[in-house]
């Protein structure tokens, strides 16, 4: 399980915060939290959080199935309506 915490660290709030997260080649999408993230190939797709206010937190996880023992990677993209 892959845990990716997204903390605004700003004064202003941030708006439609969005969280990809694709995985390595060999592995799968197994589910992923909050529950409102969906799978679509190698990449998980969070909803968009309509908002994260300054000083807050937000955590999502993935967990990920692996066809043959090694290393399995993580990439994660981040997107609001400020960057």
């Amino acid at each position: 399980v892959y845990e990716v915490r997204v903390r605004n660290g700003g004064t202003a709030r941030g708006t439609n915060v969005q969280l990809v997260a694709e995985v390595s080649e060999g592995s799968s999408p197994a589910g992923a939290s909050p529950p409102t993230a969906r799978a679509s190939g190698q990449q998980v797709i969070f909803d968009p959080l309509p908002e994260l206010a300054a000083g807050q937190e937000a955590v999502f996880r993935v967990r990920v199935r692996t066809a043959t023992p090694g290393d399995a990677r993580l990439r994660v993209r981040l997107a609001c309506d400020q960057m």
